[in-house]
Order: structure tokens, then C-alpha cells, then sequence
């Protein structure tokens, strides 16, 4: 596989991750919001969205973040052809 198709699948994979978690916390939210629930299924309910919403969070923290430039610095870094100084005589 060229590094160009595994940049690409990475690249959609992080997206397709960081929709299944928007859309997990928004589902999770409207069935708290339009369900009943008491008793023990709250707080479990309310962990998932505490969870999700940390997920989240990373996400956006890593993919908009100084993260990813980091990462992304240190490909262009592997990928270049070092310059050697010619030594003086």
C-alpha cells in the first residue's frame, strides 16, 4: 500500500470515528430528554454522555488542535531529503 492510500484511509477513518461519537452523544441525549428513566439508568445514562462528551472533546482537541500539526510537521520531517553542508577546506 502507498503512503498516499494510507493517508487517505486514516484520514477518513478519523472522520468516520469522530461522527459515530457526535452522533452516539446526540442520540443518547434526545433518549434522556425524551425518555422517562429513574433510578440507576440515569447515572449510567448520564456516565455515557460524560464519556461521549470526552470523546468528543478529544477529538476536536487532536484533529483542530496543535496535535495534529505536530503530527503532521513530523511526516513532512520523514518524508524530506536532509540538506549536508559542504564542508570547507
Amino acid at each position: 500500500m502507498n503512503p498516499q492510500t494510507k493517508d487517505l484511509i486514516d484520514y477518513i477513518f478519523r472522520y468516520i470515528l469522530a461522527l459515530v461519537v457526535i452522533i452516539g452523544l446526540i442520540i443518547v441525549i434526545v433518549f434522556m430528554f425524551t425518555h422517562n428513566i429513574s433510578g440507576i439508568y440515569t447515572d449510567t445514562i448520564t456516565l455515557c454522555i460524560g464519556a461521549l462528551i470526552g470523546s468528543y472533546s478529544t477529538i476536536i482537541s487532536y484533529e483542530w488542535g496543535s496535535s495534529k500539526g505536530s503530527s503532521d510537521k513530523t511526516t513532512m520531517l520523514h518524508n524530506s531529503t536532509p540538506i549536508i553542508p559542504e564542508k570547507e577546506n
